[in-house]
């Protein structure tokens, strides 16, 4: 039977069975299989797992300097956070105190920010990427750098610089 013929529902499980049979194929180096693994989770609708898998394989090409790539893993990210956040946060409340989930949640949601907003001005996307770094600051109610007194670029260098050295609070 062709996928594309499939109802979604078991496409979901037919992807969470990939990816199942991958963590324990592989059990034992992880690392190289992260994107296959981040791309079967979103798609089986398992945001913890794809979000883990998403960011360990925007980690991987981060230190490569792969910018299409990071842009690729953190947008994704993003996408499936907002599309599930408040399921995300029942589940998570469970299981951990509200204010550390709060915390950890911030801290995750400034770093996939952080490191989107690198990426797409390292591929000249300026604005693009400046809207992420504003995403960081306000996520840890830091307040965007005065422009007074600055020049376009000297601006644009000093909200990179604030969302670099941003941390979630708490």
């Amino acid at each position: 039977m062709a996928y594309s013929l499939l109802p979604f529902a078991q496409r979901r499980q037919l992807h969470a069975r990939v990816a199942e049979w991958h963590e324990q194929r592989h059990a034992d180096n992880l690392a190289p299989h992260y994107p296959l693994l981040a791309h079967h989770w979103s798609r089986a609708d398992v945001a913890d797992r794809a979000l883990f898998y998403l960011e360990k394989a925007g980690e991987q090409v981060v230190s490569r300097h792969a910018n299409e790539e990071v842009t690729r893993f953190y947008s994704e990210a993003i996408a499936i956070d907002q599309r599930f956040e408040n399921r995300l946060q029942a589940e998570r409340s469970i299981r951990v105190g509200r204010g550390r989930l709060v915390s950890a949640r911030n801290a995750q949601r400034v770093r996939w920010h952080r490191r989107l907003g690198e990426a797409l001005t390292n591929l000249g996307k300026w604005d693009e990427g400046r809207k992420h770094f504003e995403d960081a600051l306000s996520l840890v109610g830091r307040p965007l750098p005065a422009r007074q007194g600055l020049g376009p670029l000297d601006w644009e260098c000093s909200v990179r610089s604030n969302a670099r050295n941003a941390s979630a609070p708490g």
